[in-house]
């Protein structure tokens, strides 16, 4: 289970898309995806390459709005670094617009996370605003995805004696 809501730090009301925002993710590995945009289930390292994003880094140097993708955005899953535990809390990922100050700090209890950058984004909302392309983004945080179909990736299956715990919090604030 995770949640599927997008961000863009500008205001809801605003036409500019996220390239001004500051991403940070807490993970030295992602996960491989096949040109169908399944997962391989190969775990790869971040190092020198677009997914190396443990240090804050502006999105303007990782996506384009010109080019096809998967250069001009991001659907990729990121490792978490920090799960000494099913129950405890790790920061996961940390985004802030430097134009504006506000910023959040994503925490979970998931091995890591799903960061979408609407890369196919095309929707009208019941308030009258259109978004494209890039115009917001996702973090959901939650166990690997097609873990039934890699022996390697956690389980997924809840048996009806396992209770599921699942927690992320999202820390607002104006820096």
């Amino acid at each position: 289970m995770t949640n599927h809501f997008y961000f863009n730090l500008n205001g809801r009301d605003s036409t500019d898309r996220i390239y001004n925002h500051l991403i940070k993710i807490n993970s030295d590995k992602y996960l491989e995806l096949n040109t169908d945009n399944t997962v391989s289930g190969n775990c790869k390292q971040v190092d020198q390459s677009k997914y190396d994003l443990r240090d804050f880094t502006l999105l303007a140097e990782r996506i384009s709005i010109d080019a096809d993708w998967p250069e001009n955005g991001f659907d990729n899953y990121f490792l978490g670094n920090n799960n000494s535990s099913d129950l405890a809390l790790s920061v996961l990922a940390s985004v802030k617009n430097p134009s504006n100050g506000i910023m959040f700090e994503l925490k979970s209890n998931q091995p890591g996370l799903y960061f979408y950058t609407g890369n196919f984004l095309d929707i009208s909302t019941s308030h009258g605003s259109h978004f494209k392309k890039h115009h917001g983004f996702c973090l959901e945080a939650h166990n690997y995805p097609d873990s039934l179909n890699h022996k390697q990736f956690p389980n997924c299956i809840l048996n009806p004696e396992k209770e599921y715990y699942h927690l992320t919090t999202l820390t607002f604030s104006i820096e």
